[in-house]
């Protein structure tokens, strides 16, 4: 009896079940850069001058996050958002901080997120984080 031939099919279905859940993350988790996600709601504000960096969008837990880079103080980013966020029409639950970072807690609906600004560079950085539960 030839034991190797089991062996082998036993190896080459532990690859082909790796590969397969490899390629089912890859499909539910999507990471780009330089453009603001489809899943960000079209009326999030986003400042016109900002560069846009990494984003990360979780399918299967309705996450999204991106970051940006702005010239701007930190204080100066988080007034933005609170006056443009309020104006777009969602909460602003509580937004707090100093001249080196600041946190921003909002929702609209079934959407929650956080805004979190820090210096960084000749500005600061921005990461927002917005999750969106499914009922």
């Amino acid at each position: 009896m030839n034991t190797r031939r089991p062996l082998v099919a036993l190896l080459a279905l532990l690859v082909v079940v790796d590969v397969l859940a490899g390629c089912g993350s890859r499909e539910r988790v999507i990471t780009e850069e330089g453009e603001i996600p489809d899943s960000v709601p079209d009326d999030f504000p986003v400042p016109a001058d900002a560069t846009v960096g990494v984003s990360v969008v979780d399918q299967l837990a309705h996450q999204t996050e991106f970051a940006l880079a702005l010239t701007q103080g930190v204080e100066e980013v988080a007034q933005y958002y609170v006056v443009n966020l309020v104006s777009s029409g969602y909460v602003v639950e509580s937004s707090a901080g100093d001249d080196t970072r600041w946190n921003i807690s909002f929702s609209s609906g079934t959407l929650r997120g956080t805004v979190r600004i820090e210096v960084g560079g000749t500005g600061c950085s921005v990461v927002v984080s917005i999750n969106r539960s499914v009922g």
